[in-house]
């Protein structure tokens, strides 16, 4: 006898999570000393009994007895590795309590007591024993299944197919830490925004056969009105991560990339940086995440450079800087085809797309376990770009950013991803009019439904500091972006600036550094449709080859010969700006 049930388990009505524990007919209450060791208890009653105050018991593990087939099935709690609310008794089904202590336990007339070696006398197990034919989604469900999109429509149905068994059979659904009794009948069950535990799903026969599944944890996210996204960020590009870069080894500093020579070997830079950061009054940074650097594929994961990592996160938040990592540079062993080297002293600068966006979708996923603090995640750089993404497929770059969403927010429901910002240079007018064309091929690949905030890359020094500078030309970039954003129904999403920089300043003309990167963030932040804005970048790169004899980047200089870190007038002009404290 086979039997089907289907429930949805994600409904567009937002209403309560499924009613309590459904209660016995009314038995009277009777206690169970529990004893240190081992205890068996047994639930006599007709429906579904949660003992609500379990977590203050001394019990450390439970097990439940199949007490039909007489077997022991899986462990199912243990409090020395999570604690549950309360425990659900099952009709007819032992349970096997191991103790650290004696404790009186109020169960409605249990059926048996603390006797370890006792066993019920039930109906000998049928020819055909009750069991799961199939279920779904189980723990080979694709993640994209096991995340429901944000949304009012999105629903997830979940479906299972029980066989077997003498007479009736039950089905119990534990959901969110509550029971539901569904029977073999269609039924809505809403999940709240964020729930982390999918649940268990039980059946019962009428001779007391028992059989259990664990269903894979199934989120869903929260609308984007319920987000509660920032107003208004101020963040800052430190390149802290660089001290352990893909090709940088370790306490090696390459002439000619000063953000990398501030910190490689210098743990101590790592730190001033980021008191300064958060002296100046930066509440995020952005954090590049060089994928290669931490993982090698078959070679397992770097675990000392993933450390340091979590230990710059950690630090940065210590001080009041929340942190957007921006995952990306594919490794080789993960890339779709080799890049030709680029940069300089052998650093390559170059991340080729990954055959497989799984692979990328499991690194962020794992980042996200290790970083369950974080909220907002960035992935790719400038995708639009061959310096940093190759080839410049819209596609697959939305496969990727796909691939990490689904990653990260199955972690944490409450993720905010940020989309790759794209790159509006002007110095390449294919690559200009590739940027509105690459954004568009995005949006029809889908990237909408992944991305809660869009952005790109603003370089450039207003007009009225540098009559040069053309600084509508930016402003055109923006608006474009915005109205590409309209077209494709994300008029509504915020709109972030995850790179900014006055551009090519002599490095004498420091103060006009510091006076465009003031009034540009103005103009920026005077706007009603730029919600943050990323200086780059903190450390000055005066010497990298790409910049020549320019102070157009950096707050911070590196003083020579002791490689310490110094703030330049923009630095101080900034703080100025951001916390209303005047220069020294």
């Amino acid at each position: 006898m086979s039997r089907w049930i289907c429930v949805l388990l994600l409904s567009a009505v937002v209403g309560l999570i499924v009613a309590g524990a459904i209660s016995a007919d009314e038995p009277s209450d009777a206690s169970v000393t529990l004893r240190p060791g081992l205890n068996i208890v047994t639930w006599s009653g007709s429906e579904p009994y949660a003992i609500t105050n379990f977590a203050e018991t001394p019990v450390r593990t439970v097990h439940r007895f199949d007490a039909v087939r007489q077997k022991w099935l899986s462990r199912f709690v243990g409090q020395d590795e999570a604690t549950l609310p309360e425990l659900h008794l099952l009709p007819r089904v032992q349970y096997l309590l191991k103790s650290d202590a004696a404790h009186e336990l109020t169960i409605p007339n249990p059926l048996a007591g603390i006797d370890p070696l006792a066993r019920l006398r039930f109906p000998a197990a049928p020819n055909d024993p009750l069991h799961f034919e199939a279920y779904w989604p189980n723990e080979d469900s694709p993640l994209e299944d096991l995340v429901v999109l944000r949304g009012e429509d999105e629903r997830l149905s979940v479906e299972a197919w029980v066989a077997g068994g003498e007479g009736d059979v039950s089905v119990w659904w534990v959901i969110d830490g509550q029971i539901s009794h569904v029977g073999l009948e269609s039924d809505d069950v809403d999940l709240l925004p964020g729930g982390h535990d999918h649940g268990r799903l039980y059946a019962t026969s009428a001779t007391g056969e028992v059989e259990v599944v664990a269903l894979p944890r199934v989120v869903k996210l929260p609308t984007l009105a319920s987000l509660d996204l920032p107003d208004m960020r101020y963040g800052a590009v430190p390149y802290l991560t660089y001290v352990f870069g893909p090709r940088v080894p370790t306490g090696e500093c390459i002439e000619g990339w000063l953000h990398l020579c501030a910190y490689a070997g210098n743990w101590n830079n790592v730190l001033s940086a980021l008191d300064l950061i958060a002296a100046a009054g930066f509440e995020i940074i952005r954090l590049e995440t060089l994928w290669g650097t931490f993982d090698h594929g078959p070679a397992g994961i770097n675990e000392d450079a993933l450390n340091r990592y979590v230990r710059i996160i950690e630090e940065a938040y210590s001080r009041g800087i929340q942190v957007l990592p921006q995952i990306w540079w594919t490794p080789d062993w993960a890339a779709s085809e080799l890049q030709e080297e680029r940069g300089s002293g052998g650093y390559d600068l170059s991340a080729p797309s990954s055959g497989d966006p799984n692979n990328y979708g499991r690194f962020a996923g794992l980042l996200a376990e290790r970083l369950p603090q974080i909220r907002f995640w960035q992935f790719l750089n400038e995708p639009n770009s061959t310096t940093f993404y190759s080839p410049q497929d819209p596609v697959t770059a939305a496969k990727e950013i796909k691939a990490g969403m689904l990653a990260v927010c199955h972690v944490n429901p409450d993720c905010v991803i940020v989309g790759p910002a794209l790159s509006p240079w002007r110095e390449n007018t294919e690559l200009v009019l590739r940027f509105h064309q690459f954004l568009q091929e995005m949006f029809d690949a889908g990237v909408n439904d992944y991305v809660d905030v869009f952005n790109l890359t603003f370089y450039g020094c207003p007009s009225s500091v540098t009559p040069a500078m053309d600084d509508e030309w930016l402003f055109w970039h923006l608006d474009e972006y915005r109205r590409v954003m309209a077209a494709n129904g994300a008029a509504h999403k915020q709109f972030w600036v995850t790179e900014f920089g006055p551009g090519s300043i002599p490095t004498e003309e420091e103060q006009t550094q510091a006076r465009c990167m003031v009034v540009m963030f103005e103009e920026l932040t005077q706007r009603n449709d730029v919600h943050a804005v990323f200086i780059h970048t903190v450390v000055q790169g005066a010497d990298a080859p790409w910049q020549g004899n320019n102070a157009g980047f950096g707050l911070v200089d590196l003083a020579r010969p002791s490689r310490e870190l110094a703030p330049k007038p923009s630095y101080w002009a900034i703080r100025e700006y951001l916390t209303g404290k005047p220069p020294p």
